[in-house]
Parts: C-alpha cells; structure tokens; sequence
C-alpha cells in the first residue's frame, strides 16, 4: 500500500534484520547521566528473511500491553493481523485482507475476537500503485475516508481526511528533498487554516537530526536535535534527542540480523519487560 516492498525499508532499516529490541527512555532535565533514564516504553519485532516484520511487541512503563502476528502466504502477500492483548495472549481483534489480481490489497476487514465484523477498508490506486482513496465502512455504511496525491517520484505530497459523514475533516502537506527525505509537512483545518507546522533536517545516512514543530492555535513551538550512535550497517542503536545542552529523552536499540552467530540465541536481553514474555 506504499511505494516501499517491505517493511524494513519504509522504516529506512538496512540489511536482513531478524530482530530488533528498542527501549526508549526519560531522563531527569537538567543532566546528561544516562544513569538518570527512566525507561517508559519497550518494544520487539520480528522480520521474516523477505523483511516484513511477522511479530510485534510493545510494553509501557504503566503497563500497557500489545502483541500483533502477522501471516504471509506463499508469495509474500499479508493474510492476517492479528492482535492480542494480556500476558495470556488472549485475541482481541483481527484483520484480513483480500487482494485483486494485480497483487494490491483492495480491502481490510476488522473482526472481533468473537468473529463478528466490525468495519471494512476499501483501497483504490492511481497508475504508479500509489494508494489514492480510502473508503471506511461500517454496519451503518459507507463513506469516504481519505484521499491522496503523489509526486513523480511516488512520494505523498497531500493527504485529505474526512469524518464518518463523508465531509473534510482537514489536510496535510508534505515535502521533500531531492533524495525523498520529508522536510515539511503542514497540517490544515477544514476551513483551510494552519493547525500545526514541522520541519525535518537530515544526516548523510538520512536519520532525522533536527526537528522544528509549531501548533498555531496554542502558539506552542520548539525545535529539538537528535544525535546518533550507528551500528555496522549504518542503522542507530543509540539515539540522543536534545532541546538546548539538556538531554530529554534517547532511546536504544539490539538489533540482531540474519546470519549473526547469536541469531539463534535469542531472546538473550536483560529486559524487565521482555521478562516472562513469550514472542517466538
């Protein structure tokens, strides 16, 4: 449903990952001490050897919960989405998806954990395989949910969205670099006025290192820094974001690719919120 073929690449991800573990933190204002982080969220995924992730888990530090598995068919095309919640893995809800005869998803289906239907997605693409409209549906019918259009390259330089009734709900626009990175995007209200703004700079190994944000209607603006610790394939593993000389919050990441010897080894983490887990 994007210009990307997998999931690795439209995360801007390199190499054949297995795995990824990420922990992002809080850290007291005021000092540098990564001793002083506080962790707040966790998550695990894993990739199949095609890079579309097949497992997901995420936990926060209040003790949200949530698991997805996701199932492929022989070719590659995504079947099921299933989620899950509570350590007992209980199911919540599901999605299928059906395809038509080019290989593009053409609708998504949500189900309860009972197997009754909550809502349908319906997809409609332009000549490039962009994805243009999105229709929602419901028991009580359906309407319009989203529109886009494109840029030659394939990249998304505007995006309509519209309430249950059909009607504009707002917009955004985006823009781009010459090497596809998004340096603007602009969010509107129905009448057209501004509602937010955010401007992106890039590294050499395109990770954002700098972003401007401004909310029009509280006057709220600040520009943050991001600062990055690479791995041998160029994705970060450590990533500092800074507002001033205080360093808020970061983030680390294990990742784990294809062919490592401890591929096999895994789950290998010290992680209080993998403890107990069950993922494979």
């Amino acid at each position: 449903m994007n210009k990307f073929k997998n999931d690795l690449k439209a995360r801007g991800l390199r190499g054949k990952i297995k795995y990824i573990e990420e922990q992002n933190y809080f850290v007291n204002e005021g000092t540098d001490l990564m001793e002083d982080r506080k962790l707040y969220s966790y998550e695990l995924t894993s990739y199949n050897e095609e890079g579309n992730i097949i497992k997901s888990f995420w936990h926060s530090e209040d003790d949200a919960y949530s698991k997805s598995i996701f199932i492929y068919d022989p070719t590659g095309k995504i079947l099921n989405e299933e989620h899950l919640y509570s350590y007992d893995g209980i199911l919540l809800d599901k999605n299928i998806f059906r395809y038509d005869s080019s290989g593009q998803i053409i609708e998504k289906n949500h189900y309860n954990l009972d197997g009754n239907f909550l809502s349908r997605y319906n997809y409609e693409y332009n000549s490039n395989e962009n994805l243009v409209i999105e229709y929602y549906e419901k028991n009580s019918g359906r309407s319009l949910s989203s529109i886009s259009k494109y840029d030659s390259n394939g990249d998304e330089i505007e995006y309509k969205y519209y309430d249950s009734k059909g009607e504009l709900w707002g917009k955004i626009i985006f823009k781009y670099d010459s090497k596809g990175n998004k340096i603007e995007q602009n969010s509107y209200n129905s009448d057209g006025s501004l509602a937010r703004k955010e401007e992106f700079k890039y590294d050499s190994n395109r990770n954002m290192i700098e972003n401007m944000y401004y909310d029009s209607e509280t006057k709220f603006n600040f520009r943050s820094f991001y600062e990055y610790e690479l791995d041998n394939n160029n994705n970060w593993i450590a990533q500092f974001i800074i507002q001033g000389r205080k360093r808020l919050t970061s983030a680390k990441r294990k990742i784990v690719y294809y062919g490592d010897k401890d591929e096999n080894d895994y789950p290998d983490w010290d992680s209080p919120s993998y403890k107990g887990i069950e993922f494979q």
